[in-house]
């Protein structure tokens, strides 16, 4: 596979604080892996990416800039935002994972001591997802309470899986004032 051009990374740097608006990316899926279309399509259809962190980002930035959300859960940061979860599975949510915590000997952690602190303060943005036997099982733990995607988000990203299913060339746009994580 040929690599980027430098001069896109360079261009970037250089214009970094100052004058740089956006950068227009067209992505060719006729050249993925079966298993990287896989990831995405998989990834489409659930609303929730359990890949790499690189895969995910650049998911997550494809989606979002066809006006779409995706919630992102990697090995090494497992945490669900509070928005998107169901507002009527919130509590039990924070019930369930105040109390693996507690019986799992985790409280001591300074990130879950701090999730405790935030529950109690009742000022929750983010809910560590609990250690499970494999990614899959935690993506289908998260699932189940996550918020459904409205129809519009759905339908958006249904129809980038299906550009990628056709092989079409899809076009995303990356504003230079913005930062991923």
């Amino acid at each position: 596979m040929p690599s980027m051009n430098k001069a896109i990374h360079k261009t970037a740097e250089l214009f970094r604080d100052t004058g740089f608006l956006c950068t227009d990316v067209y992505i060719d899926p006729t050249k993925w892996s079966t298993r990287r279309k896989n990831i995405f399509l998989s990834a489409l259809r659930d609303g929730l990416t359990t890949c790499g962190y690189e895969t995910g980002q650049i998911i997550r930035i494809m989606v979002e800039s066809y006006g779409a959300s995706m919630q992102t859960l990697h090995r090494w940061n497992k945490h669900l935002q509070v928005k998107n979860i169901k507002e009527e599975m919130l509590e039990e949510l924070l019930a369930y994972t105040c109390a693996w915590i507690r019986m799992s000997g985790e409280q001591d952690d300074w990130q879950y001591q701090h999730f405790l602190k935030q529950v109690e303060d009742g000022t929750v943005e983010f809910v560590p997802v609990p250690v499970l036997k494999s990614i899959k099982e935690e993506g289908a733990f998260v699932l189940k309470y996550l918020k459904s995607s409205e129809s519009s988000e759905q339908e958006i990203r249904e129809n980038l899986a299906k550009k990628i299913e056709d092989g079409e060339v899809i076009a995303i746009r990356i504003n230079g004032g913005e930062t991923y994580r």
